[in-house]
């Protein structure tokens, strides 16, 4: 009877095969922390970069180095930067929420799987 419960939780019928699903739930609950983790780094660096190049850019608007045609050129290419920058970092926003809820997902199944091993367990 305890095996029928487990084998309703998890789907699988070989007491092997639950107890690779388990292990590759932790291990992909790891992976993706690490993700978490990574992605969460990259939108900081992304984040101080555009800061950087909207300051650089408000800076050569500003100061007027040299010709006004070449100040142009320089506001232009960092303004194209900026909005580069801007995409990365939305892309990265993206992912890092597309992780965050798998994430939830795969902590709420693991729990899920040990309340239904816990009474396999009584």
């Amino acid at each position: 009877q305890a095996f029928r419960k487990i084998k309703e939780a998890t789907g699988v019928s070989d007491v092997n095969e639950v107890i690779q699903k388990i292990v590759s739930q932790e291990d992909q609950q790891n992976s993706l922390m690490e993700l978490t983790r990574e992605n969460q780094a990259r939108i900081e660096a992304l984040n101080e970069e555009k800061a950087r190049l909207k300051a650089q850019v408000e800076e050569i608007k500003y100061t007027g180095t040299g010709g006004r045609t070449g100040a142009r050129k320089m506001v232009d290419m960092y303004e194209e930067k900026l909005t580069v920058s801007s995409t990365k970092l939305e892309r990265a926003k993206d992912k890092y929420e597309r992780l965050a809820r798998i994430l939830i997902n795969v902590k709420a199944g693991i729990d899920h799987l040990c309340d239904k091993l816990e009474s396999v367990r009584e």
